[in-house]
């Protein structure tokens, strides 16, 4: 019997077979899913709640091939336009400079009016998240969605991302939006590994497709130029096309992005602010506190049974974020 939690590509699927899949699951059971929902939720159990939503329609694609399309510039995108709810979540982009790991949360939250945050993911100057949390800022205000009824939501660097939209919105003085981090710690409550060239070369694969039952082919290469070269070949059989030359500038923005936060410094500022941190029980980070320094209790902690790649994947997370918002 199949496992519903499992990936199509954990299975052996790919850009070939994935057509064949969704032709038969059409043919079968007469739904519109669509390639581009095969590779956004993978699972069995994601799929069924993309069929049961009827999301295959009139929504924005969080594909990573898709969302590296939208990545020249920074951009706020409605995923579900047809839908309006007076709490909108805001998904803000991880160190690959995209939203493409939200695609399985943006399914189980669909009753909600969702927006997704693109930046440049190649441009190295857009790495500092000072910077970076300027500019989303005013993409935020553009569209009205400063104060308590939007929720910003961030996995890992992008959780940080948005405590400091919130740090420069109480420095000048403007309602703070509530946020929800996933997982997101600062540099000294994580271990050394956490910004070891060679290991966040393999964390960079994984976030842009590598599965793990490839991950020892990925490992054994020697050098930094033959895994990239073999990463572009591997993403071609999953459907997804980049140059080498845009390869290697995104590899280095990404690094880049995750650096910034050995520089980072937490704000006093935000005393008020409604926060909210899901920390991954199955994830071994360093300091139990994730290097916060919270003395006065302005961060609410939840625990999720999942790893630190798998918490932005889990049901659990998705449920605890409904209960928050209810």
């Amino acid at each position: 019997m199949a496992d519903v939690s499992r990936s199509f590509f954990e299975y052996g699927g790919h850009s070939i077979n994935a057509t064949q899949v969704v032709s038969a699951i059409n043919n079968k059971l007469g739904l519109p899913i669509t390639v581009a929902n095969l590779f956004q939720y993978p699972t069995i159990r994601e799929l069924a709640q993309v069929a049961v939503a009827g999301n295959s329609e009139a929504t924005l694609s969080l594909t990573l091939k898709d969302c590296i399309a939208r990545g020249d510039d920074y951009s706020l995108d409605a995923i579900n336009p047809a839908t309006e709810s007076a709490t909108k979540l805001v998904f803000l982009p991880t160190a690959l400079g995209l939203p493409s790991a939200y695609g399985q949360m943006a399914a189980s939250l669909s009753s909600y009016q969702m927006l997704a945050v693109t930046v440049p993911a190649t441009d190295v100057s857009c790495t500092d998240l000072d910077v970076m949390a300027s500019r989303l800022i005013n993409l935020l205000e553009r569209e009205s969605l400063i104060g308590q009824q939007t929720v910003l939501i961030g996995w890992s660097m992008a959780g940080v991302l948005g405590y400091e939209v919130l740090a420069q919105l109480a420095a000048a003085d403007k309602p703070l939006s509530r946020l929800v981090m996933l997982d997101s710690g600062f540099a000294d409550g994580l271990h050394e590994i956490t910004f070891d060239e060679s290991f966040q070369r393999l964390m960079f694969a994984v976030e842009v497709g590598l599965t793990i039952d490839r991950y020892a082919d990925f490992n054994q290469l020697q050098d930094d130029n033959t895994k990239l070269q073999w990463l572009k070949q591997y993403l071609e059989t999953i459907g997804i096309e980049v140059s080498e030359e845009m390869l290697v500038e995104w590899w280095q923005a990404y690094y880049k992005r995750l650096k910034s936060l050995l520089t980072y410094q937490q704000s006093a500022e935000l005393v008020n602010a409604d926060i909210h941190l899901f920390k991954a029980a199955l994830h071994s980070h360093g300091r139990d506190d994730l290097g916060w320094n919270d003395n006065n209790n302005r961060i609410k902690w939840t625990l999720i049974q999942a790893d630190h790649q798998g918490i932005v994947k889990q049901p659990e997370t998705f449920q605890r974020i409904r209960e928050l918002l209810a």
